[in-house]
């Protein structure tokens, strides 16, 4: 089991975008999601997450560090959306979650290059388990980042 202080710490300076169509979940997801990220917003569709996604790119000249999203919701569904977001940035963070567990979601998923589906009710050990996963990935892709800028200067 990965350590929740370990996670909190590598998750407390990233971005969420996410997007759920329950107004339960929202509820209760944001609460969640602000013990960890820096900023979360909160869209109830894809359609609505697809045109945040591009706001929030224009304004902050930088994508989200993760996006959270639920399948089937109206006007656009989380698939959708996502294949709209890896267009514009094929290296964005996704978390795919859903209450069905059909291998075709799996699937479908996985054809994207998507590698982090959760099942609702979402269990909190999955969840810490995909953050740090991804915090990690995120922390190191920054470092080498960092170490590439720095030679060249």
């Amino acid at each position: 089991m990965v350590d929740y202080t370990l996670v909190k710490e590598l998750t407390q300076h990233l971005t969420v975008l996410y997007v759920e169509d329950d107004e339960v979940l929202q509820f209760v997801g944001k609460d969640l999601f602000s013990k960890f990220f820096k900023h979360i917003d909160v869209m109830s569709d894809g359609a609505k997450g697809l045109e945040q996604y591009k706001k929030y790119k224009n304004e902050n000249n930088n994508c989200y560090d993760i996006i959270i999203t639920d399948i089937n919701m109206p006007n656009m569904d989380g698939f959708e959306m996502s294949k709209e977001i890896l267009i514009i940035n094929e290296f964005q963070e996704i978390i795919i979650t859903s209450s069905h567990s059909e291998e075709h979601y799996l699937d479908e998923s996985s054809r994207m290059g998507i590698k982090n589906y959760l099942l609702k009710p979402i269990d909190f050990d999955a969840l810490i388990t995909v953050l740090y996963k991804i915090s990690k990935k995120i922390k190191t892709s920054s470092l080498e980042n960092y170490s590439e800028l720095m030679k060249a200067n």
